[in-house]
């Protein structure tokens, strides 16, 4: 069996009469009323019709989309709406098993996807990764599912290395200058490189969220975060900048201060030291990691009465490792 487009083409006739000097002037005439809908013409003026086959089509039934679409509604209402999810029958176990019937009718890589998120918010990561690899091979990948499989496989403690490198294609795939849409990406790959010990590109990606987001957007976790990946990669003065950015966003923070003193210590300033550890004091005169700074810097400077007064302090409010400096110093 096929299916065919037939046309269907009726024509009316009517003849009517008009008083005129000329033929064109009736014909004017005539047109101007019909333009007007003075002259309707309707089944009585039938006189013809001719049929012609204009399209031959095969024949196919649409049998993948409905459970496509019964799988979209059972999954959203599983994850977001459990009490009409519960009260139908519905899982997301019925949402993959719908998923699978469109795939079986119409293998297309957008039920494979449907099948991906099923899976992951069942928490079967291991069937989730391995549909968005298939789909990330198809015509439909996109950094999305670029992304779902790199989580897919984070969940699955995959080797660092192996997610980073799904997150490069998720990147990859966005057009240069950066839009905001790039962020989540960015940060995602910036704090695996910093697991992967592979600080320095953290940074860069970092520097690039930070530009794609903007700086009046970010707070000081972030200019911390990026500090402590710089300072393991050496990357001193991005270091100094950022641990500095951080203290002008939140001033009153003794950590920060702290964090600031022991860069400072590990750079060889230690006036600066001093300065950033004395400023922690006055936030908290019982933290300990500020003396116990403020100690190797006047250690470090030759400075001993100074060195050993700061760290008997460290000891004295119950600093462990200001004991071990103080039998190096003395």
């Amino acid at each position: 069996m096929k299916k065919f487009d037939v046309e269907i083409t009726e024509t009316l006739q009517r003849t009517v009469s008009v008083e005129a000097a000329s033929q064109e002037e009736a014909e004017r005439m005539v047109t101007e009323s019909w333009n007007n809908d003075d002259y309707v013409l309707d089944s009585k003026d039938f006189i013809d019709v001719d049929f012609k086959t204009v399209g031959e089509h095969e024949l196919s039934e649409n049998k993948d989309n409905p459970h496509y679409v019964f799988s979209k509604i059972i999954y959203q209402n599983s994850l977001y709406n459990s009490t009409k999810a519960q009260a139908a029958g519905w899982s997301l176990e019925r949402a993959v098993s719908e998923a699978q019937a469109a795939y079986a009718a119409n293998p297309l890589p957008i039920y494979q996807l449907q099948q991906g998120d099923c899976y992951f918010g069942m928490k079967d990561y291991a069937k989730a990764a391995e549909c968005y690899g298939q789909v990330n091979r198809s015509s439909i990948s996109s950094p999305e599912t670029f992304f779902y499989e790199a989580k897919a496989k984070e969940n699955l403690k995959a080797p660092t290395d192996e997610i980073i490198v799904l997150l490069d294609s998720a990147i990859a795939r966005f057009a240069k200058p950066y839009d905001k849409k790039v962020a989540p990406y960015l940060w995602e790959r910036a704090e695996l490189l910093n697991v992967a010990g592979k600080y320095r590109e953290a940074v860069l990606d970092y520097k690039e969220y930070e530009h794609v987001v903007g700086f009046n957007n970010l707070n000081d976790n972030f200019y911390y975060r990026r500090e402590q990946a710089a300072v393991e990669g050496k990357m001193y003065q991005q270091a100094i900048d950022d641990i500095n950015r951080a203290i002008a966003l939140k001033p009153n923070d003794y950590f920060y201060n702290v964090e600031r003193a022991s860069l400072m210590v590990r750079l060889g300033m230690f006036e600066e030291a001093i300065r950033s550890a004395n400023k922690a004091i006055q936030l908290n005169n019982e933290g300990t990691d500020a003396y116990r700074i403020i100690g190797i810097a006047y250690g470090e400077s030759k400075q001993k009465k100074l060195c050993i007064e700061n760290l008997e302090k460290a000891v004295e409010l119950g600093d462990e490792h200001a004991q071990e400096l103080l039998d190096q110093y003395k």
